[in-house]
Parts: structure tokens; C-alpha cells; sequence
């Protein structure tokens, strides 16, 4: 592998020698040993080494031992997709050759092994002969020689350095028997190229007279025709020359000490980390492999030949063998000349059969006719066979479809069949018919069944003939009836949606400018109000009010907008459901007083407070469902809103919402359509309730995001019920539900309620071990007082509803005091606006007013207030650190816009740097040092540079600060 400079190798040391020892006398077996070696020596030089590596050397596998270095370097060809470019001799056959432009040979097979094993992609250069192959090498086109001679003078003279020799193989002098063999006066062939035979001997050649020639099979021609006595050849070359000389006149002798090698040359000016892996590569060969592959190039050239070699030595027997084929030929084409009539007829039989079966694959049957002898075959196909059943034919006339067909079918298909329309079909030259009708099946069912009537084209064998293709298409049928009523569908939605969106539209101009005639009305009056605060004041509240509504509506219209385009997210923080009930509850009771309607909160097994989900978003839903209950519910009306805990598991709890009124109800068929947009029950209900028609669509699209579901009972005149499902991961630790080792069983207290809600209040206690007697008026309430006072078990606290039949929360408090003092404390439940009778309620003497509806932590919080001894766990109590001082950079470009925030983020006690684009926003961050602002506000749309673009060039900037959350 080395590269060698003014080096000559002198020899090569094998291993130590061993022999066979055959007795004295057995000179036979000796000579047939030794014949046994030559030949050994002839067709496999290197077998000593070959068993040598097979019993002593680890040469059997694939894996190659590659340094780091070594891996890197073919990791980083294979990266590259560099294609190793390569050239070999094309006059080397079977060692070297092309054909039809495809490398061929041993030299290729052997390298396409090496190649294999070490993953590299390589490319052999076509070459028409040995001086274009030496130009590839010489010009730099090859990158490596897959037929370079094992010749280290040779590869330096030629800029290369080669590996091991993959091949070794003995050298043969090619002669033909009248050849003169007399060194002093024979003349050898060799081609006109040093190269070629450099790798041979020297001495060999040049002890002899020798003649030029262009070629390899130049120099064996001039051995054949007498212009040379010998040429030097590799011993398959040689074998190739006398296998293909059909007269038989060359010879060859094999040169026992004449060997080469055959290896793999790489230009030095490629990377050396290339020649390591290919020579690791070449000594991982199994020598049995590369034996193989010359022995299997060898004998295809063999083979190639051996038929005109026989043809040449043997001509008479050549000329027999194609005079008997000649005979035979002619006795086969007199037997298909005899047979060939009765053949044709058996195959057009075959072939209409053939084609029968394809027709009856499609149709249930075929059924020719002859109207002249009245014949008719009925052709059906069943088990992949072809039946045929010939019948008398019976007229189709009006008798013989009467039972089978249905009487609106029946003028129709007789005519059709009638012997004067075949007649009249045959007539015009074979025209066709298609027709559909029911028909009965062997069940007795009628089934849609399709019939063709083809009329044959008259001729002597066919006067009056046609046939009928029938084929059921009941499945066809019914599909086009559920494609028909598809389509009428979609063009019924299509139309009702066109109406509805219309009617939106028009619902939509009146239900925003009601809010926005309202804000400019108002701030007209309150302009012209200057000398009146009181009457300005009222204009811009009520101003307020309007721009909020309007307000309200945009944001419906662009959450069903987010919703249908796939941008609404859903989030996952954990919230507290007491605080946003409650809220609710304060929010609609005021709601439904306005509108004289009752409304309650109910809650029914409840026992976390605390989850994780989308707060807004329940709040959105339960504010679309109830604002809709409050509006569609007539005066004297009730509203209610029950919070079910449906089920709770490690992870999950799951809720039931129930949002239930007395209202108007809804129709059956608005039912249907009720959670599509822009939908409301009819123009008249738009008209006297306004809505957009959108906030059940959102409510409904919501719900599905949430992995929840929503279920509706309604009828008109009688209310509506809206259950809604869903479910939340529960949280770490909820306040509401912490247990507490306090003992409150000497507690009694005594609860003035309604039954249902009396049952849930009493349940609360309970859990904190509180004795609890219920009152569900003032009458047996005062009963019960009377009963216990002067005796040990005397209520020690007194719950009320303030709303009482008959009498209210204070009267009842009033009462009680007179019964029992001052040193009961009362308690006041109300779901009312507590701000509303607070003063009277202390005035009557009641100690706390707790809003419903209540919970289990507002409920535990109450009597730790009372009773004190445990100080009550709080969830996550959130301190907002204080804001004022931060320095905000404001992107607005609307004046309007940045005056409201201006004066907002001031107020709040920031210092805010106004910019009104995109632009001015980069250059006075990219200017400003760091540590100049702590938060960017950036309008999305703005003219210049719009906001996402104003983002991306910060992020993009060389800023200290670029890369924060700011």
C-alpha cells in the first residue's frame, strides 16, 4: 500500500512449505499429485493463501475494522453525495470489459463487493479502449484504477498509490502447433503500450524479438495467421482465445513463475483516508469470494462459445440435426393444416363462452331470442361458471309481465318488448333499448331492474333475432334516490342558511345601530348639558350602557368568526367556580328583578371548589344561556341555574349545569336549527326579543371545544331546559374541600328555608358536624325556638332566608330576638343584592348576611368566624406585585385609541412612551439603552410596519434585550 521511491522488491516470503509423501515405488500417484497441483497452480495461483487465511486469518465477515478518522471521512462522502468516479482497462475481458455500455467482468463484480461493504457510491467510466481508459487517468477525469498492475514503480510513474492486489492470477504463453518455439529467432506480439506489460516481466519479454501491435486481439490474430510465434497473455484471456478459435489451431502453456496482481490504484491527489478504507475493504474479501467470481466471469466465456465450436467440429452432425428439424417442422405443419378447421371452431366457441362469463359478471342474465324458430338460450353465470338453458320462447306480451311488474311499469315495458318494435329495431340495423322498472325477485319483493334489448342485424343465421341484458340496480337506485335527497338537502340548508344570514343582516344593522344611535344621541345632550352635571352624568352612563351592548354584539360576531376559522383556544388554569357562581348569581338576580322574573342558584352535591379549565369561557356559556332564560321568560316567570357534581374521579370531576326557565319555549322545527348561526325561531321573535342569533351557535361550539355536551328539552309556552356536560382536571389542593379536625358537634343551629334549599344547607353542616333543625316558615320557626329555650339543647345560631311567605328576613330576626335576646346570633342567606336591605338587616340585629348560593368553604368560613380555633385554608392567594413606575413603549396609530390608553396606563401610574407606527416603535427600542423599557404594547395593524413585522425586527435586532418577553 505504500508508496515506493526508487524501490525495486527483490521477492516475497510465503509461509513455510509443506509436501505430500507417497512411497518410492508409487511414482504413478506422485505424477497425479503433482498434475494436481499444476492445476491448482493454473486455475486458483492463490489457493495456498486462500487456506491459509481460511484456517488461520478472521477473514469471513463483512465488518470492517475503521478507525474514527476513517468513519468520519465516509460519514462526510455519503453527506456530500460525492459519486467516486472510476476507470478500468476494456480490453482485459473477462477481467475487464464493457458491453452494451454496462461494466462487465471480474475487476467490476469484485469492486461492487468492496464498494458494498463500506457504503460508498461510485460511477465506472465507459472507456472504448485502453488509450481513452489511460486518459481518464492521466487527465484527473478517474479518481481511482480498478485494473491497476501491483507494480509500485508503475503506480508512481502514473501518480497513484495502490492497495493490496484483490486478485492474482498466473501468466500464459499463447502459441499455435506450427509455432516456432526457439527463443533465439521467435517473435512475440505485445501492444503498443509499455503498460501493459510492465506488470509482467521484463526479462520475459525482452529476452524474445518482439512485434507491435494496437491491440490485445491484434497480437493474438497475428499468432493465428503466422505474423507472430507467441504472445503473453493472462491465463483466462488465453483460455477466452482458445475457447473461441474454432479451428482449433491455438495452444497455450501456462508460465509457472509468472504471476501478477491485480489492485485498486487511487490518484494521490485524492484524499489518503480513501485508500485506507478501500485496501481494509480488499483484505476483508473471502478468498473464496474473489475465487467464485473468476471462476463464474471464466466459465460464461466458456459457455458463449461452446455451441460454435461444436458446430465447427462437427458439421455433419450440424447439418443432420437441422435437416431433422426441417423434417419435424413440416410433419407439425402438415398436422396444424389437418386439425386447424376444427381448432378455429373450438376456440370461437371457447372465446364466445369466455366472453358470455364477462358479460353474465355484470348482467344477472343474457338471454338471446329467435323470433323465427322461437328458441330462446339464457345465458347466467354462477360458482365462476357459465350455465346455458334453451326454452321454448314465450311471447312478452301484457299476460306475461302482468304478474311480475308493477301496473304503472306494465304499458311501458310490454311495448318495449312487443314483437313489432324488435322487428322495427332489427330492421334499422341492430338499434338498442334501455329501459328501468320494479320487478319482483324469487323473494316476492319488487326490485329495481335495468333490461338492454339489443336487436341483431338480420342475416341467414340470425332473421329475427336480439337479445336482452338484465341486471338488478337496486343498490344503484337507492344510492341515486340518497344522492337526490343529499343534494335537496344541502340546497334546503343552502337556502335556509342564505335566509337566515340575510335576515342577520338585517337584525344585525338594526341591532347595532340601536346601541350606536343611543351613544351618539346621549353624547349629543351631554355636550349641549354643560351647565346640568347631574343630566351629563346621566347621558354618559346610559352612553355607557349602549356602547357596552354594542360592544357585546361585536364580540359575538367575532367569536363565531374565530370559531368557525379554527383560531378560538381553549385555555387550562385553574379558577374557582365559588367566586364566578357567585358573581353570576349577583349578576342575574338584579338582571331578572328588572324583568320581574324569579331567579335561584342551586347546587346539588358539590364539593370542589377549585378546578382547571377555561373560566371564561364557562362564564360565556352560562351567561349566553341564562341572559337568553331571563329574556325569553315572561313576568312572574322563574329562572334557576342547578350545578351538579355528576361524578369525580383522581383526575377529573365532571358537572352538570342546568339552566331552566318558564319562559316562551321554542318550536320543534327551530329545535333542529337552533345551534346553527344566525338562527332564531321566527322574524316575529327576532323583532320583539332583538339578538343576533349567535350566542347559542358560539354556547354549542364552545362546548364541543371543551370535550362537553349539551342537551335541550323544550316546548312552546312551557319553558325551556338546557343541560350542559363537562368535565375539569382537578386541582392540587382546594380550599373548598379541606378537611378540618375541628369539633363543631356542640353546635346547633336552627335553618329557616325552603325544603330544597334547606336539604342543601343542612348537608353543608353536617359535613362540619353541626346539629341542624330545619324551618320552612316563621311560624314553626318561632315553635322551635320556644320549645328549646330553658333547656340544654338551645339553638346556639340561627340561619334565615330573608325572603320568608308572609313576613321578611327582618320581622322574622325581630321575633327571634324577643325570644331569645341578643346572645343568639342570626344569620341572613339571600341570593337578593345584599347592598339592598344591608342597613336594615343590622338595624333588626342580624350579625352577617352571606350571599347564596353557598358553598362548603363559605359555610366552614362562618363558623370558623363564630367559633374561631382554626384558622381557615386559603388557595392560592395571588399578591400582585405593585406596577406603578413601569416604562412601557405604546405602538397605536389610532389618535383615539391612544388618548383612552394613554390616560388609563397613566392613571395606573406608568410612564408610557407614545410612538403611532411599527417603525418608530423598532427605532426607539433598537435606540434606547437597556434596561429603558420593561413592556412594548404593539397595536397589530398599523400603516408603515404593521405589528408582527415591528416584533420580528426587535427580536431580530443586536439589542441587549431583544431576545425577553417583553
Amino acid at each position: 500500500m505504500r508508496q515506493v521511491q526508487e524501490e525495486v522488491i527483490l521477492d516475497e516470503f510465503n509461509a513455510t512449505d509443506y509436501y505430500a509423501i507417497v512411497r518410492k515405488d508409487n511414482v504413478a500417484l506422485l505424477q497425479e499429485i503433482n498434475n494436481g497441483i499444476s492445476q491448482l497452480n493454473v486455475y486458483s495461483p492463490d489457493w495456498r493463501t486462500a487456506l491459509f487465511q481460511k484456517y488461520y486469518a478472521d477473514i469471513n465477515s463483512k465488518v470492517i475494522s475503521l478507525s474514527a478518522e476513517e468513519r468520519e471521512y465516509l460519514s462526510q462522502l455519503k453527506e456530500s453525495g460525492t459519486v467516486i468516479k472510476a476507470a478500468m482497462n476494456p480490453e482485459l475481458k473477462p477481467y475487464s470489459y464493457f458491453e452494451d455500455g454496462e461494466a462487465k467482468g471480474i475487476a467490476p463484480v469484485v469492486f461492487a463487493e468492496i464498494a458494498d461493504r463500506l457504503g460508498i457510491e461510485y460511477e465506472i467510466l465507459e472507456s472504448k479502449d485502453r488509450w481513452e481508459y489511460k486518459d481518464q487517468l492521466n487527465t484527473g477525469e478517474a479518481n481511482i484504477d480498478l485494473t491497476a498492475y501491483l507494480d509500485y514503480s508503475l503506480a508512481q510513474r502514473y501518480n497513484l498509490k495502490e492497495t493490496d492486489a484483490y486478485i492474482n492470477s498466473t501468466l500464459a504463453m499463447l502459441t499455435t502447433g506450427d509455432s516456432n518455439t526457439e527463443k533465439d529467432s521467435m517473435v512475440v506480439a505485445v501492444v503498443r503500450d509499455p503498460t501493459e506489460y510492465i506488470g509482467y516481466n521484463n526479462d520475459l519479454i525482452y529476452q524474445y524479438k518482439h512485434k507491435e501491435y494496437e491491440s490485445i486481439q491484434e497480437c493474438i490474430d497475428a499468432v493465428k495467421n503466422g505474423e507472430a510465434d507467441a504472445t503473453f497473455r493472462y491465463v483466462y484471456i488465453a483460455e477466452q482465445a482458445v475457447a473461441k478459435d474454432y479451428p482449433n489451431q491455438l495452444q497455450y502453456s501456462i508460465l509457472q513463475d509468472c504471476t501478477f496482481g491485480l489492485c485498486i490504484g487511487v490518484n494521490n491527489e485524492m484524499d489518503q483516508r480513501l485508500l485506507s478504507v478501500l485496501n481494509k475493504s480488499v483484505n476483508s474479501l473471502n478468498q473464496s469470494f474473489t475465487q467464485n467470481v473468476m471462476l463464474e466471469e471464466s466459465t460464461n466465456l466458456e459457455q458463449e462459445s461452446s455451441l460454435m465450436a461444436v458446430a465447427y467440429d462437427h458439421p455433419w452432425l450440424v447439418i443432420g440435426g437441422i435437416a431433422g428439424m426441417l423434417l419435424g417442422l413440416s410433419l407439425l405443419l402438415i398436422l396444424w393444416i389437418h386439425y386447424r378447421t376444427q381448432k378455429e371452431k373450438l376456440l370461437a366457441s371457447f372465446e364466445m363462452e369466455r366472453f358470455i362469463g364477462y358479460i353474465c359478471e355484470t348482467y344477472e342474465s343474457v338471454a338471446e331470442i329467435n323470433l323465427q324458430t322461437k328458441q330462446r338460450m339464457v345465458y347466467t353465470k354462477a360458482d365462476d361458471k357459465v350455465s346455458k338453458d334453451i326454452e321454448i320462447h314465450v311471447p312478452f306480451d301484457r299476460n306475461y309481465f302482468a304478474s311480475m311488474v308493477r301496473e304503472e311499469d306494465l304499458d311501458r315495458i310490454t311495448e318495449a318488448f312487443s314483437e313489432d318494435n324488435i322487428d322495427r329495431m332489427i330492421a334499422e340495423g341492430g338499434n338498442e333499448q334501455y329501459l328501468e322498472c320494479q320487478v319482483k325477485d324469487k323473494t316476492g319483493n319488487y326490485q329495481w331492474f335495468s333490461y338492454i334489448i339489443k336487436a341483431v342485424p338480420r342475416d341467414k343465421q340470425h332473421p329475427r333475432n336480439f337479445v336482452v341484458f338484465k341486471k338488478n340496480v337496486q343498490e344503484i337506485k337507492f344510492g341515486e334516490q340518497q344522492q337526490r335527497q343529499a343534494l335537496q338537502d344541502a340546497l334546503e340548508n343552502a337556502k335556509s342558511a342564505s335566509a337566515a344570514k340575510g335576515q342577520f343582516l338585517s337584525r344585525m344593522s338594526h341591532e347595532i345601530r340601536t346601541p350606536l344611535n343611543a351613544v351618539i344621541g346621549y353624547m349629543e345632550i351631554a355636550m349641549g348639558a354643560g351647565d346640568n352635571p347631574a343630566k351629563m352624568m346621566h347621558c354618559v352612563e346610559n352612553s355607557d350602557t349602549a356602547a357596552r351592548h354594542l360592544l357585546s354584539i361585536i364580540n359575538d360576531v367575532l367569536d363565531i368568526s374565530s370559531i368557525e376559522s379554527g383560531k378560538m383556544k381553549i385555555a387550562h388554569e385553574e379558577f374557582d367556580l365559588k367566586k364566578q357562581l357567585t358573581a353570576i348569581s349577583t349578576t342575574f338576580f338584579n338582571q331578572a328583578k328588572a324583568h320581574g322574573v324569579k331567579f335561584k342558584v342551586l347546587l346539588k352535591g358539590f364539593t370542589q371548589e377549585w378546578v382547571k379549565g377555561d373560566s371564561l369561557r364557562v362564564n360565556q356559556i352560562l351567561m349566553n344561556l341564562l341572559s337568553n332564560a331571563v329574556k325569553f321568560t315572561p313576568e312572574n316567570g322563574t329562572v334557576s341555574l342547578l350545578v351538579e357534581q355528576a361524578d369525580i374521579d383522581d383526575q377529573r370531576v365532571f358537572l352538570k349545569f342546568t339552566v331552566k326557565d318558564t319562559g316562551i319555549g321554542m318550536s320543534e322545527d327551530y329545535q333542529k336549527r337552533l345551534f346553527q348561526p344566525f338562527e332564531q325561531d321566527s322574524a316575529l321573535t327576532a323583532q320583539k326579543y332583538g339578538g343576533t342569533g349567535l350566542g347559542l351557535s358560539i354556547t354549542y361550539n364552545l362546548i364541543q371545544m371543551m370535550g362537553g355536551s349539551i342537551d335541550i328539552l323544550s316546548k312552546q309556552n312551557e319553558g325551556t331546559t338546557f343541560v350542559v356536560s363537562l368535565h375539569f382536571d382537578r386541582c392540587g389542593a382546594e380550599a373548598g374541600n379541606s378537611e378540618t379536625h375541628q369539633d363543631y358537634s356542640h353546635v346547633r343551629v336552627l335553618l329557616v328555608d325552603d325544603e330544597e334549599a334547606g336539604a342543601y344547607i343542612k348537608g353543608l353542616l353536617k359535613r362540619c358536624k353541626v346539629k341542624c333543625d330545619i324551618a320552612t316558615d316563621a311560624e314553626s320557626a318561632m315553635k322551635q325556638i320556644r320549645r328549646r329555650m330553658g333547656t340544654d339543647y338551645k339553638y346556639d345560631m340561627c340561619i334565615i332566608n330573608w325572603n320568608m311567605p308572609g313576613i321578611n328576613g327582618s320581622k322574622l330576626a325581630d321575633q327571634m330576638r324577643d325570644v331569645c335576646g341578643n346572645e343568639t346570633p342570626i344569620m341572613v342567606a339571600t341570593a337578593y343584592d345584599v347592598t339592598e336591605f344591608e342597613d336594615e338587616a343590622l338595624a333588626a340585629g342580624i350579625k352577617t348576611v352571606i350571599a347564596k348560593p353557598l358553598f362548603q368553604s363559605t359555610m366552614f368560613d362562618l363558623l370558623v368566624t363564630m367559633y374561631g380555633k382554626y384558622e381557615p385554608v386559603k388557595y392560592r392567594e395571588q399578591h400582585l406585585e405593585s406596577i406603578r413606575g413601569l416604562h412601557i413603549l405604546l405602538a397605536e396609530d389610532n389618535p383615539m385609541n391612544m388618548e383612552i390608553a394613554m390616560e388609563i396606563l397613566q392613571k395606573a401610574g406608568l410612564i408610557v412612551d407614545p410612538v403611532t407606527d411599527g417603525k418608530q416603535a423598532v427605532d426607539q427600542f433598537v435606540g434606547k439603552p437597556e434596561g429603558t423599557y420593561d413592556v412594548i404594547l404593539m397595536d397589530v395593524q398599523m400603516p408603515v410596519m404593521d405589528g408582527y413585522q415591528a416584533t420580528g425586527e426587535i427580536r431580530r435586532s443586536k439589542h441587549p434585550e431583544a431576545g425577553t418577553g417583553s
